[in-house]
């Protein structure tokens, strides 16, 4: 499981013109997309075989940005505009990370409040799956064959 460290430099990586972590590989750029949206997908692979994957968002660039049309959004208690293609994002790393591989999602500001929503729509289609709420926030672990873990503010518990 990728440490809270780990996860706050995807998401700083995910702010660079070629981000970059260091232990883990590239797997692919979600953008940058008309709606602002920009997200990147990490892997690396453990000494015991096992492989995981981060998908970061990135959070508001600045003031004068597209992404705070999708802040203001938020203010206004709508759909964030950015929602869509986080979504896709999120969709199309599950399918890239395949069956047995954790995928972590994560996120810094607007991109941490994205991550929190896709994980609920991911949680809420996910029927009989198992939820694990831990520490590091805006963060979501996905394996696809539908077990879901989210991590956010609270203590562990099992549902």
């Amino acid at each position: 499981m990728p440490s809270l460290l780990e996860l706050a430099r995807a998401c700083e990586a995910s702010y660079k013109t070629e981000p970059k972590l260091s232990g883990w590989t590239t797997l692919h750029e979600y953008g940058p997309r008309s709606s602002g949206f920009f997200g990147v997908l990490f892997r690396r692979q453990l000494d015991n075989g096992t492989l995981e994957n981060i998908l970061a968002y990135r959070g508001t660039e600045g003031l004068l940005s597209v992404d705070m049309l999708s802040n203001r959004d938020i203010l206004r208690g709508r759909m964030v505009r950015q929602f869509p293609d986080a979504l896709a994002s999120l969709r199309d790393a599950i399918e890239k990370a395949g069956p047995q591989v954790d995928l972590y999602i994560t996120g810094h500001s607007l991109g941490g409040g994205l991550a929190a929503l896709c994980s609920v729509d991911k949680w809420r289609r996910s029927k009989g799956a198992r939820k694990t709420p831990r520490n590091p926030p805006s963060s979501l672990r996905i394996r696809h064959d539908s077990h879901i873990t989210t991590q956010n503010q609270y203590s562990p518990v099992r549902a």
